[in-house]
């Protein structure tokens, strides 16, 4: 699975298109619900944690990768005549239908760029994870996108 996410993440790197640059780098998790955002103390008993292993089937796919995530994303004029460039990062749930939510900008740089990133995941397609065979599970992912000119 890691092998996997790092290919992914390596090509994205080499992909770059002519003009203003959008760069995609993108991790998931594993099918466990969202982390809350409510911070916790370090300093708890860990004898009061419960852990939670999930063997992971698959995890969902991009169809047609970043390429096809990268041709969605268009560059809003507003950032280029600004010169705007800098880094967005979007966290969002996979759905088990493959459908898209729960979008939340972690890194934003402005002048439309997140909502630029956040229309094209949800205009891609996902075939979706599984935890077994005939289970699909429900992820969340972090995506992180470079607009450079």
């Amino acid at each position: 699975m890691f092998r996997y996410l790092f290919l992914l993440t390596a090509l994205s790197f080499f992909l770059i298109s002519c003009g203003p640059r959008v760069i995609i780098d993108y991790q998931g998790s594993s099918p466990i619900s969202r982390p809350s955002s409510s911070v916790t103390s370090e300093t708890q008993d860990s004898s009061k944690e419960s852990s939670q292993t999930v063997i992971v089937h698959s995890i969902p796919v991009l169809e047609g990768g970043n390429r096809a995530l990268r041709n969605r994303i268009e560059y809003p004029s507003e950032a280029i005549e600004n010169n705007i460039e800098g880094m967005v990062s979007i966290l969002f749930t996979i759905n088990e239908d493959g459908s898209t939510s729960n979008f939340e900008i972690i890194q934003r740089i402005g002048y439309g760029c997140e909502e630029a990133v956040i229309k094209a995941i949800q205009n891609s397609e996902f075939e979706p994870g599984q935890i077994s065979q005939q289970t699909n599970a429900r992820y969340t992912w972090l995506i992180r996108v470079e607009f450079k000119r």
